[in-house]
């Protein structure tokens, strides 16, 4: 089982796209401002962590990359990221 990391994960891409990766056997840890949850709730919700993250805000921060690559770094993760406006 791989570890995927999904920028964006409660946004319209990441709403179908999670719940198939957790269904293909994916351990999957989903970054997401947390204003709100998925478009379509569905079980396989409960078997992501969810790590709460502005992209913008920590961008011009300066600290997104980096706490995105720890996270990739813990678990050798796949790193997959939703088009900024595309929510």
């Amino acid at each position: 089982m791989s570890r995927v990391v999904v920028i964006g994960a409660t946004g319209h891409i990441g709403t179908y796209l999670v719940p198939r990766l957790v269904d293909g056997g994916h351990e999957v840890i989903a970054v997401s401002r947390g204003t709100r949850g998925p478009y379509h709730a569905s079980a396989q919700w409960d078997a992501v962590a969810t790590v709460p993250g502005d992209r913008e805000a920590e961008d011009a921060a300066g600290t997104f990359g980096g706490r995105i690559a720890e996270l990739r770094a813990a678990g050798n993760a796949e790193v997959l990221a939703a088009p900024a406006g595309a929510a």
